[in-house]
């Protein structure tokens, strides 16, 4: 179960832009607690590294016009930046 709770944590973290922010700007000592709270307490960064392999994020319109356009930097930052993020929030003892 905790790998399917990394896979939602990866999606949430890249859809939700205000829950990602709060993680960010917490104190490192803080984000465990943030994590517990949203229900992603059992995820470890071994459950992210297993998760990232299923993660597919759903291009908004704007995004799928984009990647169409030949512009894909901003659609990969935000799923590879999600991916990084969360693995490093795992770490958070």
């Amino acid at each position: 179960m905790s790998v399917e709770n990394a896979r939602n944590l990866i999606l949430k973290t890249a859809k939700d832009t205000a829950f990602r922010t709060q993680v960010e700007s917490a104190p490192e000592s803080e984000r465990r607690a943030i994590l517990v709270a949203a229900g992603f307490g059992d995820v470890t960064h071994a459950d992210v590294e297993e998760a990232r392999a299923s993660v597919t994020v759903e291009l908004t319109d704007a995004e799928m016009e984009a990647v169409a356009g030949g512009s894909v930097c901003g659609w990969i930052g935000t799923t590879a930046g999600a991916v990084a993020a969360v693995a490093a929030w795992a770490c958070v003892p």
